[in-house]
């Protein structure tokens, strides 16, 4: 058969993508865009020109909190068929079955694929076309089904038998610290099948004190399962829940406990520390009012930098939440010449990590970046007198470089979605 050059795309009929996306690969392959179907993701690669390593291609799964849950590396046609024997234009179709984390059926993640060279130590290809290594390639929603009960263990196990054979096998939680407004992941492990899977379920925290139980504050309502799971009645059904500790809870001792069609079962006991958030807008050398993404604002900064010619500068922005982000995004601080030619730089999550999705509406969060100017830069204004520098802040996507649009006071758009907080002068060096 002879297609059009045009047609190839849709070639063979039935297997093209439903999400198509453009990122080729330096030396690599160009993707063409993914199809999902059956919990399985397809890849459409195509060969953009001759290719001399032997590549194996990437994939992973991100959650909304930037956690990889689901890896799916391979060599295309599993060793079969090597990238130095693919045609110059054609078509490669890859099929990558996935094993992600039992409990993450049903929540949506985000693609990225790549491709990497095995024999060079893993490095990566670069993307032709910007400075990246990666594509993002869509959302997926994960299908919820069941799986054998050897590949789905509750890290606490109950067995709790409720009427209509439902059993509630047991439940795990992150082990870590809490406090008011902190999200927690439940994952709740079910047999039964058989059983209705829209059957009401609450979750609960109630405050426990030497008197007795004290404040009960809800944690969600909805169906045990949404009604197209796939649950066979010989397996366990895991279901993750993002729940988030409410915001007006003390410190103190609670149990976590569960409501199903009418009956309460106790699954574990919590602690919470005291409160470290801060909602007091602190005095700021520099006040400012931008709005990034309709989600965080930046209310302000400082500046301290030492005397000597060449030394550190640190800027602390203050930011304060304006929702709750779901995301978690990184924050760049750049050193410019009047040029816009970056001299010095900081990325990083804000606040030592402290990601935005776990900020609460109104919080204030201060982040400090420390900034080395170059020694020698032939660039600076002013050769042979003070040189001069301009400070610009903003956030991105980790994942996929873009910045969060930027609103100033009067809601007017900010140029390249950058802050430009302000000038910052150096002595000049001594001859």
């Amino acid at each position: 058969m002879i297609l059009e050059a045009g047609a190839l795309d849709a070639w063979p009929p039935g297997l093209s993508p439903s999400k198509p996306s453009q990122g080729a690969f330096a030396g690599g392959p160009s993707l063409q865009g993914m199809s999902m179907v059956d919990g399985d993701i397809t890849l459409f690669w195509r060969a953009d020109g001759p290719m001399q390593q032997s590549l194996t291609s990437m994939l992973q799964l991100i959650d909304a909190q930037g956690d990889k849950v689901g890896l799916g590396d391979k060599l295309p046609g599993n060793g079969s068929y090597p990238t130095p024997v693919w045609t110059v234009g054609e078509r490669v179709i890859e099929q990558y079955p996935l094993t992600p984390d039992p409990c993450l059926g049903g929540e949506t993640v985000r693609v990225v694929v790549g491709w990497y060279d095995q024999a060079a130590g893993g490095t990566r290809l670069p993307l032709a076309d910007r400075t990246a290594d990666s594509v993002v390639d869509g959302e997926v929603r994960l299908p919820l089904t069941s799986r054998p009960a050897d590949q789905a263990q509750p890290p606490h196990v109950l067995n709790q038998s409720l009427p209509g054979g439902l059993v509630l096998a047991g439940y795990g939680a992150a082990d870590k610290e809490l406090q008011a407004g902190s999200p927690l992941a439940l994952d709740l492990y079910w047999l039964g099948g058989g059983v209705a899977p829209e059957l009401p379920l609450d979750l609960e925290l109630a405050s426990v004190s030497q008197a007795g139980s004290g404040e009960v504050f809800r944690l969600w309502q909805g169906a045990l399962a949404p009604a197209e799971t796939q649950w066979q009645p010989d397996e366990v059904l895991c279901r993750r829940l993002p729940l988030r500790v409410p915001s007006d809870a003390s410190s103190g001792s609670y149990r976590l406990q569960a409501t199903v069609n009418g009956q309460t079962i106790r699954l574990g006991d919590l602690s919470l520390g005291a409160s470290t958030r801060q909602y007091d807008m602190p005095p700021v050398s520099v006040p400012i009012s931008a709005t990034l993404g309709d989600q965080v604002r930046l209310r302000g900064y400082d500046l301290a930098q030492t005397p000597q010619p060449g030394g550190p500068i640190t800027v602390t922005m203050t930011w304060q939440a304006a929702t709750e982000p779901s995301t978690s995004y990184s924050v760049f601080v750049h050193l410019t010449n009047e040029n816009g030619e970056i001299i010095a730089q900081s990325d990083s999550l804000p606040a030592g990590c402290y990601a935005t999705d776990l900020w609460l509406r109104g919080e204030i969060v201060s982040d400090a970046h420390v900034l080395q100017p170059p020694a020698q830069d032939n660039t600076a204004v002013g050769q042979g007198s003070a040189r001069h520098y301009y400070l610009v802040t903003g956030m991105y996507d980790t994942l996929t470089g873009r910045r969060l649009p930027i609103r100033d006071a009067n809601g007017q758009a900010v140029p390249d979605n950058a802050i430009r907080l302000g000038e910052v002068s150096f002595p000049a060096p001594s001859p």
